[in-house]
């Protein structure tokens, strides 16, 4: 099921949003969680406790917080969550892009145009989650995309990985007496992560199953 949420302060325009959505739903035949939010505050209070969303539609001019700086606060919980800014000003469109939205659409919004944005980027969703492992560890779960997965290890029940900042920080493995191993082309960029798993391979979309090495002792607990 995908979940999108949608945090504008103008209640017209948020009943509006959702009208869309739930029309979408039906027309479409696709399951989809609804969350309305009237204020970012409260968004953001929510991810910081660990709700992940997969779409978020936010307005960019709201009161305490706009949408640009609260969607920076979101980037540093979840950087998977495909954002679309939802404003009558076109002020901040260049910035909107420096947080990695994925679209920014002006007011007013059309119903048409709306399903087409709304099919674009559900597309996306579906094509992250089937090139991308979904992994629980110390610090949450996290998303790691198979692009920017160069190498995998597993060393007792500790995952060591190297991959362009794929994984968490992390506590190191070396403190806990284990070593992860360092791959040759990415020496510089291992980020070892405490992860429940006992398996030899990966089942990777498209790949088959990927084997991992294992080491019987020096994996951290959890």
């Amino acid at each position: 099921m995908t979940r999108i949420a949608f945090c504008d302060d103008d209640a017209a325009l948020l009943h509006q949003m959702q009208d869309f959505l739930e029309q979408y739903r039906t027309l479409r035949g696709v399951q989809l969680e609804l969350a309305p939010y009237t204020k970012p505050m409260e968004l953001l209070a929510d991810i910081e406790a660990g709700v992940r969303f997969d779409v978020l539609f936010l307005d960019v001019l709201m009161p305490g917080i706009n949408g640009i700086n609260a969607a920076r606060e979101i980037r540093r919980y979840d950087t998977a969550v495909q954002i679309i800014f939802v404003t009558s000003s076109s002020e901040f469109a260049v910035q909107s892009y420096v947080v990695g939205a994925y679209y920014y659409q002006l007011k007013p919004i059309w119903k048409d145009s709306f399903f087409r944005l709304t099919d674009a980027v559900l597309a996306e969703c579906r094509k992250r989650t089937q090139h991308s492992l979904i992994l629980r560890c110390k610090s949450g779960v996290t998303r790691i995309t198979l692009d920017s997965l160069e190498y995998c290890e597993v060393q007792g029940r500790t995952l060591g990985g190297a991959g362009g900042g794929a994984f968490p920080p992390a506590a190191s493995a070396g403190a806990a007496g284990g070593r992860a191993a360092v791959h040759p082309a990415a020496a510089a960029a291992v980020h070892p992560v405490p992860c429940p798993l006992h398996a030899a391979a990966f089942p990777l979309p498209g790949l088959g199953a990927v084997p991992v090495r294992h080491r019987a002792a020096g994996g951290l607990s959890f």
